[in-house]
Parts: structure tokens; C-alpha cells; sequence
């Protein structure tokens, strides 16, 4: 009976890859040639053990596995399970592995179990029909979350699928998922930019179960899972859908007559707290400007509600107004900028009621796909004095307002921003400008824009 050699000797990259196996001169041409063009669709790389960690530093660049393909005849339904050794640069998701199979020509199904470390990894292709000459094969290699003390039964694998708005997946640079399964540790995992965001496998014993979801671009927090979501019910080979919505925080407003009072309540995500291990480490600054009633400045104290938490803020002679409003979370132990959010052009009046305040979150524990700079932002006015209640923007994202001294120096705004080249905005009450400026790694740089005005 003819046989076939399957070699496989190719470069595992996540964009395809044609790397085939090339015959000697003095061998038939008519043998048939297998390459694997696989995608790994990302790494499971780290284990976040407590909040409020600094980066622990980089892992090792290159891992090594050994794992099985187990190759299925498609006919008859014998199969064949041979040892894969592989090596893994988790800096680039580039994996190599060399082995050579004999098999006979027909139609087989090829399934990978691929564990590095404690991490498990598979893969599967079926009904594939091996013939005479060059053969290129596509196969999606997907990380495993859930009990690695399960065995897996590569053909049940189930599939996690997440829904996210396709608009947010396209803008993530370095797109991350952390988990936090049956509240143990949160494990993240690393999607390759090739790929994005995609559908991940997961094992676990069959029954209820608890899964929180984080969607990260690098160490910025942008979705998180749906609360109602989070008690999944576990049925061998089915799959699980789950939604990630935006990180924001709330803002309701209660409004009297003009120039009275007005009450704002802030309700922000549990992550924040979390972040720096309670509410008492925590220090919120409210800033709002508008041109009816000028630069205001509070400090918020937050207190639990439910799953999240909730503050308030009074303000007094208060008139309707189109307004800013910003809130900058400070871990009160090292005075550090762990997150933002904010909105601009928010018209207050007697139908106000709420309003959705998209929300910055930078977890300091995550090993991130890039280190931030920071830009510190100066206005001052004709006279070079500085000017309070101005909007500054990164690359047209409102970063917040310059302040009038109470909690920093006046007139000035600290925002963080990722290597490469920038522009930066500032308006107030007609007047702008902008200027553009390069980033570098963890850099430190300074702007100062003098505006055409008077105070």
C-alpha cells in the first residue's frame, strides 16, 4: 500500500505563514507535503494575585512546550497520537515545531493539546484530504481557560464567545481579557493584535459557576462583564456567549430653579475601589466649568451600593449651563492617577436627568503592551497668568480640565499618554489651540499654550 510522508516543519505565526517542508533534489516530487499555517490566537501569560500591584517585570520572551496531535482517519476511525514539541515567542506569538509522520493519502482530522507550563493550548482541523504534492493547511490555535485537571476531549470543546461593540474591539492596540473564574486570582489573557479579540475555549466541570470578564487595550480597563451574565451554567459542548459592555461611570442631577442648588450623584464600578484596595484609599477631585457658573472643585467620597459605589457632590447658586465635568481617581497611598473619565458639551437644565461619563481605568498589575509617558499641560493667558476651566484633549479625547490650584497647580493638567506622536488641544469659552508633539517610551515632557485672552 502507497504511503505518504507528512512533514511538518514550519514557522507557527499568527498572520499565515507558508513555510513548507521542500523536497531534496533525489526525492519524489509526488510525496505528499504537509504545512500547518496556524494562528494563535492568544497567550495566557499572568496571574494578577492581589489589586494595586506594580508590573512585575517581563516575562521570559520564549516558553517550551511538549504536548500531542492526535491524527484521526476520517473513514475509518482509527487514530494515532504522536508527541509535539514546540517552542513559543510570547513577544511576537510566534511558535516552531518540527516533526515528520507517515501516513496513508486519504481524509484525516488533525487535533493539537499544546500545554505551556500550567496553560493548556488546542487546535483542530477536520476532514482534511491528503494528496500527491504540496498541502497547506490552516489551523486556529485557541487558549484553554477553566480547570487545567480536566482532561480534554478535544472534539467537545466548548467555545467562549464574547459580544462587544465592533467599533471598541477595532481601536484596541494591545487587546487583553482578564477572568476571575469562581473567584480565584484574575488571569489575563494576551490576544495577538493580528487577531484581536476572539473566541477562547473553555474547560470546565458541568454545572453553575462564576466568570467575571475584563477587556483590557494593554493596561487600560475598557469593557467589563455583565453582572446578570456572570453565573454561567456549564453543559459539556455547548457554547457561552457572554456581553462586554463599555467602563463608564454615571452621573445623575438634580436640578432646582435657576441659580439654586444642585445635587450631583456620581455612581462609578467597583473596579476603581478595587484598584487601590478600599474606598479609603481612594481620592476623587470633581471638576466642572461651564461659562454660566465658572470652575468648580469638590472632593468626592464614595460609599457601596449594590456592586458598585456611589457619591455625591452640592453645589450652590447653581445656573443652567452647558458644562464640562471630569473626575480624576487618586490612590491616596503614592498619590498616583489611576483613572479618569468625563464629557464635554453637557447641557444642564430642568431636563437633565443623566448622563453617561466614559471612563479611563489603568491597572497597575497587568503586564502592559506598552509603558506610558506623561505630558504635563500649562495654559496660561496673554498676561501668563494661569488659566483655570480649560478642556485639554489627547488626540480628540477629553483627558479633563485644568484646575484653579485647590488640588494641584493652577492652570495645569497631568495626562498619560502611550508612546508615538500626539496631538493636544485645549479650549475655553471660544478660544483653542492645539499642538503636536512626540511621545517617547515612559518619557516626561511639558507643553505650555498661551491663549489670546485676557482674565
Amino acid at each position: 500500500m502507497k504511503q505518504s510522508i507528512f512533514m511538518m516543519k514550519c514557522l507557527l505565526l499568527l498572520a499565515i505563514f507558508s513555510g513548507c517542508y521542500q523536497p531534496l533534489p533525489h526525492e519524489n516530487d509526488n510525496i505528499p507535503r504537509i504545512c500547518f499555517e496556524y494562528h494563535l490566537t492568544g497567550m495566557l501569560m499572568q496571574d494578577i494575585k492581589a489589586p494595586g500591584l506594580k508590573n512585575p517585570g517581563a516575562q521570559r520572551s520564549i516558553d517550551y512546550g511538549s504536548g500531542q496531535l492526535t491524527v484521526i482517519h476520517a473513514g475509518s476511525g482509527t487514530e494515532e497520537v504522536y508527541s509535539w514539541y514546540f517552542t513559543v515567542d510570547v513577544d511576537t506569538f510566534e511558535m516552531t515545531s518540527e516533526k515528520t509522520i507517515v501516513l496513508s493519502p486519504g481524509t484525516y482530522h488533525f487535533l493539537f493539546d499544546l500545554p505551556i507550563h500550567n496553560y493548556q493550548y488546542a487546535g483542530s482541523v477536520t476532514d482534511v484530504v491528503i494528496v500527491d504534492g504540496e498541502n497547506s493547511v490552516p489551523v486556529t490555535v485557541r487558549p484553554v481557560i477553566g480547570d487545567t485537571t480536566i482532561a480534554i476531549d478535544l472534539e467537545e470543546l466548548a467555545s467562549l464567545r464574547f459580544a462587544y461593540p465592533p467599533e471598541e474591539i477595532a481601536i484596541l492596540e494591545f487587546p487583553r481579557l482578564g477572568y476571575i473564574l469562581d473567584g480565584n486570582n484574575e488571569m489575563i489573557l494576551f490576544f495577538n493584535p493580528a487577531t484581536g479579540v476572539t473566541d477562547t475555549y473553555i474547560v470546565l466541570e458541568p454545572g453553575a459557576h462564576t466568570l467575571q470578564l475584563k477587556l483590557y487595550d494593554g493596561n487600560t480597563q475598557k469593557g467589563k462583564s455583565v453582572p446578570l451574565q456572570e453565573t454561567i451554567n456549564v453543559v459539556p459542548a455547548r457554547n457561552i456567549t457572554m456581553d462586554i459592555v463599555p467602563l463608564y461611570g454615571e452621573t445623575a442631577f438634580e436640578l432646582t430653579m435657576d441659580g439654586g442648588e444642585a445635587l450631583f450623584a456620581f455612581t462609578i464600578p467597583a473596579e476603581i475601589v478595587e484598584e487601590v484596595d478600599g474606598t479609603e484609599n481612594l481620592t476623587t477631585y470633581f471638576m466642572l466649568y461651564g461659562f454660566n457658573n465658572g470652575l468648580r472643585e469638590e472632593e468626592i467620597t464614595y460609599y457601596p451600593s449594590g456592586t458598585e459605589y456611589k457619591g455625591e457632590v452640592l453645589l450652590e447658586q447653581f445656573h443652567y449651563d452647558t458644562v464640562t465635568i471630569t473626575l480624576t481617581f487618586i490612590d491616596q497611598r503614592n498619590l498616583e492617577t489611576i483613572g479618569a473619565c468625563g464629557k464635554d458639551e453637557i447641557v444642564l437644565d430642568m431636563n437633565t436627568r443623566n448622563v453617561v461619563l466614559p471612563l479611563v481605568l489603568y491597572r497597575r498589575a497587568l503586564i502592559t503592551g506598552h509603558l506610558m509617558g506623561v505630558v504635563g499641560v500649562f495654559v496660561v493667558d496673554a498676561d501668563r497668568k494661569p488659566v483655570e476651566g480649560v478642556s485639554v484633549y489627547s488626540d480628540e479625547v477629553l483627558a479633563g480640565l485644568t484646575g484653579s490650584g485647590v488640588f494641584g497647580t493652577a492652570g495645569y493638567l497631568k495626562v498619560y499618554l502611550v508612546k508615538g506622536e500626539h496631538q493636544v488641544k485645549v479650549m475655553k469659552d471660544g478660544y483653542e489651540m492645539v499642538q503636536s508633539f512626540v511621545m517617547d517610551t515612559m518619557g516626561i515632557s511639558n507643553i505650555e499654550f498661551v491663549l489670546d485672552m485676557t482674565l
